[in-house]
């Protein structure tokens, strides 16, 4: 029986869905990337792991914001939130360009009104993603010349993540549910208390770090 639109979207997150969720974020963080941290926090309220998060949260901090220490990438990182506060007015302008063109409204065929509805939209948006992908290199560049950069924050939440996994192979194992059945991709494979699935490679793009369909591995858990 399906369940209704609303039904799907009040649905609240069960304590393993939470568990999931926070072990693929902080993995992700290891990896350098670039994490909104307030979803995260809330997660940890919710499986009641509060000191868990009050324990790692320095050296997650340190890890997500360390791109605002480097001086071209913060340069960048300020470029990209100017054009990104711009998206009102290019999606203002595509608005008013498609109801012009189903006649609804009547723009001015000038050349300066194709500039600011058709041209300087556009503009922005391909300099955003010039930007963003300039800042990401950037990043990645300055990761590779510090190799052995914040190893020891990274290892203290490593080591939070395999807590998490532990807590998540012992819920499923209390609720019989199946592993199978909560799939997480990874950038490290080093956790004890999951399995390894398959390696996800890139289709349109070189990662930097591999990507791994991961699953618990709680002992004597039905497959």
């Amino acid at each position: 029986m399906f369940r209704s639109k609303r039904a799907r979207q009040d649905r609240t997150p069960s304590k393993l869905e939470h568990l999931c969720y926070l072990v693929v974020q902080l993995d992700s963080i290891r990896a350098f990337k670039r994490i909104a941290l307030t979803e995260i926090e809330r997660s940890f309220q919710e499986i009641h792991q509060s000191k868990l998060w009050e324990e790692i949260r320095p050296d997650v901090e340190k890890i997500v914001y360390f791109p605002s220490t480097i001086p071209r990438a913060l340069k960048l990182m300020q470029v990209s939130a100017l054009l990104r506060r711009l998206f009102p007015i290019c999606l203002f302008s595509v608005i008013l360009f498609v109801l012009d063109q189903a006649g609804i409204v009547s723009l001015p065929t000038s050349p300066a009104a194709s500039f600011v509805f058709i041209i300087l939209p556009i503009a922005i948006l391909i300099a955003f993603v010039y930007a963003d992908l300039l800042t990401r290199r950037t990043i990645i560049q300055y990761e590779r010349r510090h190799p052995n950069m914040q190893t020891k924050q990274k290892e203290h939440i490593k080591t939070a993540i395999e807590r998490l996994i532990q807590e998540l192979n012992r819920e499923i194992q209390a609720v019989g549910r199946k592993p199978g059945n909560y799939k997480m991709e990874v950038f490290f494979t080093d956790y004890r208390g999951i399995n390894i699935v398959r390696e996800n490679r890139a289709r349109l793009s070189r990662r930097k770090y591999p990507v791994y369909l991961a699953i618990p591995a709680p002992t004597g858990a039905a497959e």
